[in-house]
């Protein structure tokens, strides 16, 4: 039970990082923006731009691998996501903060960093699991089939989107 709660999570938190790199990506004009309007020195802000979804990227591909480290890693970068929006949002507040893209808008703001916050802490608690029942790697079946049922899902959100946008556009 407590392995397959582990995978889950992992599973989960490895579908989290994709979307969160694929829609910084799909979204890169937008992110490239809200980077260049961080404080600090032009190089940190480059680095910030690249980074974070490279490091989305790694996550996501050892939330599979090696469910323990990734869960791990998870958890250390939603950590530091957190803190860093609760820094910037003093001057940021309310921008969007591009983090999954069109996928899923979000505001810079406390509940952004109680969502990051949280989402660490189940992470944390899913690493410990994951540790003490030393999960393995997801098969590529399941990983396979993981990435289709998100792929399914994201396809189900958006077509609910589109369906109220048409609805509204009617309405007005």
């Amino acid at each position: 039970m407590v392995t397959t709660l582990a995978h889950l999570a992992a599973s989960a938190s490895g579908l989290l990082f994709i979307a969160a790199a694929l829609g910084k990506l799909d979204s890169w004009r937008e992110w490239s923006q809200l980077t260049l309007e961080l404080a600090g020195p032009s190089p940190l802000r480059e680095v910030v731009r690249f980074m974070v979804p490279a490091i989305e990227a790694v996550v996501a591909i050892l939330s599979f691998v090696w469910p323990p480290l990734g869960l791990a890693a998870a958890a250390a970068v939603l950590s530091v996501l957190a803190v860093g929006v609760r820094l910037v949002e003093p001057r940021l507040g309310g921008r969007e903060c591009n983090c999954f893209g069109a996928i899923a808008p979000a505001r810079i703001s406390g509940r952004l960093v109680l969502r990051n916050a949280g989402l660490a802490a189940i992470a944390i608690a899913a690493f410990f699991a994951a540790w003490h029942a030393d999960v393995r790697a997801l098969s590529p079946l399941r990983v396979l089939a993981t990435v289709l049922f998100g792929a399914t899902g994201l396809m189900a959100v958006e077509y609910k989107r589109l369906r109220q946008s048409s609805r509204a556009a009617r309405t007005n």
